[in-house]
């Protein structure tokens, strides 16, 4: 009976691969072929190596895009880790509903994402702070 068992292993694990290999390992392979030629929708292209990337990275809106997400989504880590804990930035105690319903609405992540967009970081904290007030007092 165990040399059945791994047969039936190698069966079962079949269909598991061939889908792994379908809907993941080749759309990636071909995502990483498509960036080292210089093809366009419809037409293949030639092989180009590392110009793409070097392209990229001599543009000034890429940069200013990549060092945002950055910003941006460390500042977020933290106030969400710092959340799940139980420890809502700006407003000490224990966990609670309330505590959860300031972070379950983003009030916290929305306050920075109003700063990034160019909303004036005073004006950001006062909306925050009033969203939060009207969760505490139970509106």
């Amino acid at each position: 009976m165990l040399e059945r068992e791994g047969a039936l292993a190698f069966w079962l694990l079949v269909p598991t691969l061939a889908l792994l290999t379908l809907f993941i390992a080749y759309p990636f392979v071909r995502g990483v072929w498509l960036s080292l030629t210089n093809a366009v929708v419809g037409v293949p292209g030639d092989f180009v190596g590392m110009k793409n990337f070097a392209k990229i990275l001599d543009d000034s809106i890429f940069r200013t895009a990549a060092l945002n997400t950055f910003v941006y989504t460390a500042v977020t880590t933290v106030f969400k880790l710092a959340g799940r804990v139980g420890l809502t930035p700006g407003y000490a105690g224990p966990p609670n509903r309330k505590a959860a319903e300031v972070l379950t609405k983003y009030i916290i992540t929305d306050m920075y994402a109003k700063a990034v967009q160019g909303m004036a970081p005073e004006a950001a904290v006062k909306w925050a702070h009033e969203e939060v007030g009207k969760v505490y007092a139970g509106a």
